[in-house]
């Protein structure tokens, strides 16, 4: 069926055990002769997406000679056509334009890359998308021939540099909505370009000369770049060429069993070379992490418990805390169990990595290197063990995000974990039957682990072990969505329920799952 339209879907392909057949023009299928008790159904349409989901593939385990037809939904394609041209309407030929998603699950708040082409002769591009919120960026292109200078980046809409995460966060989006057709005239500025000698003063320590720092260049609209560089003739030069305009340059690099560092200054450029430019490179936050076990975790598979805060130190131990109770818990392999890093958030729109994660370098503790920034702490919480509080020169991370400026020297992140986990099961519904559907936890309580994503099976049950305990806000639907986006948000109501469980309980749910009829981008 047609999510859009609610209408069948002719000459769809649907594969059956290595058996293919098209759909009629009453989009419906049969095949008989199946062996076993269930079977995987696969579906797919040129023009048309499988979901909402970016990966996610119209496939479906159903039981084989049940009496309920097997019903997939289908969403028509959003086009995004434009035209990419300077000023003074020449087009500007092999630009890139990428668009850009924003998502908001367990892995925390972020842009990703939804789609991107490249402009024809003539300047136009074609740009199929499922239906959805997005930004539009035309990327940077140095000396481009035929452009006569440097094409400077531009994103529509204007204002979308609000923040990772999009529209939850406060960005400015774009919507397409499946099977209808939006135009775009991209004008980004083409300026000619002369060569700026950066000169890099690391007082971050010795050796930092020796690596060449990433620069990277932010515009005034918020977009940042990577320019060009190379070594200039002297000790701690680099060179690069930047078009006529006043621009923002930051550098940074990890250098070798060492800590990252960090510079910042503006430079201008006005029709001629620029001579003098200097960033002055500091060290960047410091952030070992000290562990101290809850004195209520197990005694199973909790060596150490109720012990005080130990610095976790580097270590190639392999460390399972249910198998091996006895092994240290002060030790990297522990940290990296734990599966915490530091979101870096309001940093605009952006396919950089964005996520800190814990390092040891020359045998040192295990911490984070942090640029001036603003993080938030997450866990992907495939581990016998939570983090039930952490702190950091008074910040708590669990609700508060933690603000690094330029003066930051070195402060420790203390946690205290545990293994006192809860469980959360349930069945899921469409209608009056079962039926596999995507279930999502919504921590109500301050967690490292905000969201949670599971899929329920064919019989419709599902169970996630190992939650910090807490309050959930638990809602399935029959198709992926996107907690970010508002107008879902508004429709979570009905389909939602709330469940509190306490260290070593489970909690149980029947939900009933939101149509996908009801989640048309």
């Amino acid at each position: 069926m047609n999510a859009s339209t609610n209408q069948p879907v002719g000459r769809a392909l649907v594969q059956v055990e290595g058996h293919s057949l098209l759909t009629g023009s009453d989009g419906r299928f049969e095949f008989s002769g199946l062996s076993g008790t269930s079977t995987q159904v696969r579906v797919k349409k040129p023009g048309f997406y499988e979901g909402l989901d970016l990966y996610q593939t119209a496939s479906k385990q159903v039981a084989v000679g049940s009496p309920d037809e097997v019903r997939f939904a289908l969403y028509p394609e959003a086009l995004l056509t434009g035209t990419v041209s300077a000023a003074n309407g020449d087009p500007l030929t092999g630009v890139q334009v990428q668009a850009l998603r924003p998502m908001d699950d367990e892995y925390g708040p972020r842009w990703i890359m939804a789609g991107q082409t490249t402009t024809n002769g003539d300047g136009q591009f074609r740009l199929p998308l499922p239906g959805g919120d997005y930004v539009i960026e035309t990327q940077y292109a140095p000396n481009r021939p035929g452009a006569h200078g440097t094409i400077l980046p531009v994103m529509v809409p204007a204002g979308a540099n609000g923040g990772t995460g999009g529209a939850a966060n406060g960005a400015s989006t774009l919507r397409l909505t499946s099977g209808t057709e939006q135009h775009l005239e991209l004008h980004p500025p083409v300026r000619p370009s002369h060569t700026v000698h950066v000169a890099i003063d690391s007082s971050a320590g010795p050796g930092g000369e020796q690596f060449a720092p990433q620069i990277q260049v932010h515009l005034a609209n918020g977009l940042v770049f990577s320019p060009v560089q190379s070594r200039g003739e002297r000790q701690g030069e680099v060179v690069i060429s930047l078009p006529n305009g006043s621009y923002l340059l930051s550098a940074s690099t990890g250098m070798r069993d060492d800590a990252a560092s960090y510079g910042e200054t503006r430079v201008t450029v006005a029709d001629e070379d620029v001579a003098g430019v200097t960033i002055h490179l500091q060290k960047a936050l410091e952030l070992p992490v000290e562990v101290s076990i809850d004195p209520a975790a197990s005694a199973t598979g909790a060596a150490g418990a109720g012990s005080s805060v130990v610095a976790v130190v580097s270590s190639g131990s392999a460390f399972d805390p249910a198998t091996n109770p006895g092994t240290d818990p002060g030790t990297a392999s522990f940290v990296q169990q734990l599966g915490i890093f530091l979101q870096r958030v309001n940093s605009g729109v952006s396919l950089r990595t964005e996520n800190a994660s814990p390092a040891s370098r020359r045998g040192g503790p295990v911490g984070f290197s942090l640029l001036p920034g603003t993080y938030r702490l997450r866990s992907q919480g495939y581990s016998h063990w939570f983090v039930e509080s952490a702190t950091a020169g008074g910040t708590d991370l669990l609700s508060d995000d933690l603000v690094v400026d330029g003066g930051s020297s070195s402060l420790p992140l203390r946690m205290v974990v545990s293994n006192q986990t809860a469980t959360i099961k349930g069945t899921t519904k469409a209608g009056d039957q079962p039926a596999q559907s995507y279930v999502s936890l919504i921590a109500s309580t301050p967690s490292a682990m905000p969201v949670v994503r599971v899929r329920s099976g064919t019989d419709g049950s599902f169970s996630r072990s190992q939650l910090p305990p807490g309050s959930y806000r638990v809602v399935a639907s029959e198709t992926w969505m996107d907690l970010s986006d508002p107008a879902i948000q508004r429709q979570l109501g009905p389909y939602m329920k709330t469940v509190t469980v306490g260290a070593g309980e489970t909690g149980s749910v029947d939900l009933d799952a939101m149509p996908a009829s009801e989640l048309k981008p």
